[in-house]
């Protein structure tokens, strides 16, 4: 199905399938237009934000494309920026930089992939133990690295510190 640049689409499940088939920096950059078109103003400058920070990355010297890989990186990293100044802000009782600061931080984690559950988290670390065949601290390397990879197939968000010290309440504390 063509459309043209800004046409709506007809029903929601379209859209979601369109999104789905599209790169986050594409989902970005018609967003983008969108929100230019419908005169948006606090999304218009969260996305150029965004690809602000495309651009600066494609301009590093010897950088590769920006796939999605780099760009959950990137969103993630500009996520903690503004949680960051979020918390500055609320030191320095600035509530309107605060609101202005969680209404950017909201439309970029719109473009993050959703967390991995708890549960299924716990399900993947019992299958490495069993696959591998770990009992004790010395072989959370080897479960750590087999989790994470399946974890990242499943495409979510997924915080390695805690996995990492699910594991290690598995398997021990390490021997120092």
């Amino acid at each position: 199905m063509r459309r043209r640049v800004g046409e709506e689409l007809s029903s929601p499940t379209l859209l979601t399938l369109e999104r789905a088939s599209m790169g986050i920096v594409e989902q970005v950059t018609g967003d983008l237009t969108a929100a230019m078109k419908a005169k948006d103003a606090v999304r218009v400058e969260a996305l150029r934000l965004i690809r602000a920070v495309v651009l600066k990355k494609q301009k590093e010297k010897g950088a590769k494309e920006v796939d999605d890989t780099v760009m959950v990186q990137l969103l993630r990293t500009m996520a903690n920026q503004h949680r960051e100044s979020i918390e500055q802000f609320e030191r320095g009782s600035r509530e309107d930089l605060v609101a202005k600061e969680q209404a950017q931080l909201a439309i970029i984690e719109s473009y993050l992939p959703a967390p991995v559950d708890d549960q299924l988290v716990e399900q993947v670390i019992e299958g490495v133990i069993a696959q591998t065949g770990a009992t004790g601290p010395r072989d959370i390397g080897k479960v750590m690295a087999g989790v994470m990879k399946k974890l990242k197939e499943c495409g979510g968000l997924v915080d390695g510190g805690a996995v990492n010290a699910k594991v290690r309440a598995r398997l021990g504390p390490t021997e120092g």
